[in-house]
Order: structure tokens, then sequence, then C-alpha cells
């Protein structure tokens, strides 16, 4: 492996990607009550649900929070892929350094 093998554009657009579905998943984590809540309150104006045990019940099975669940889910997994290759890239530069520096060291 050279240096020169690295298409740093790729990387650069690699890191925007993992910062963009790290923010997704910050997002969901965060707004995650606010559409529970948005939820139950359906369930009680618009299904005249009056207990909140049932509202909540309501809310979680609905097809709306599950598909925020999801959202969160793909968030995470394109980050923690993305993240893992950056990894990978810092290790094969690490080795890369190493290598260059011994063939310097033994010319």
């Amino acid at each position: 492996m050279s240096i020169n093998d690295i298409d740093w554009v790729e990387q650069e657009a690699a890191l925007e990607a993992a910062a963009k579905a790290r923010a997704t998943y910050v997002w969901c984590e965060d707004s995650r009550k606010s559409v529970h809540a948005e939820l139950m309150e359906d369930g009680r104006k618009k299904q005249g649900i009056d207990k909140v045990n049932a509202q909540e019940a309501y809310a979680y099975r609905h097809p709306k929070y599950k598909e925020h669940l999801e959202k969160k889910r793909v968030a995470l997994q394109e980050y923690e892929n993305l993240r893992m290759k950056y990894e990978l890239l810092t290790l094969k530069i690490s080795v890369w350094q190493s290598l260059a520096k011994y063939q310097s060291t033994n010319r």
C-alpha cells in the first residue's frame, strides 16, 4: 500500500457522511420522546383513549413511532459502518508510516 493509493476525496466524503449519520442518530434520540408524546396526545384526542397507559401503548405500537426507531437504527448502522472504515484507514496509514520509516532506516 502506498499513500498515493488513498482516495482522499472519497475519504472526506465518507467523513461527511459519517457526521450526517451521527447527527441524524442524535436527532432521532433527542426527538424520540417528542414523537412519543405527540402520538399519546393523538391517541387521547383522535382515538378517545383516556387512560395514560393505553395512550402509551397506542404510541409505542403506532407506525410513525416504529418508523422513527427504524430511522434511528439505520443512522446508527451507517455511522458505525463509516466509523469502522475510518478506523481501518487510520490503521493502514499507521502501518504505511511504520513501513516507510523502517525502509528509510535500512537503506
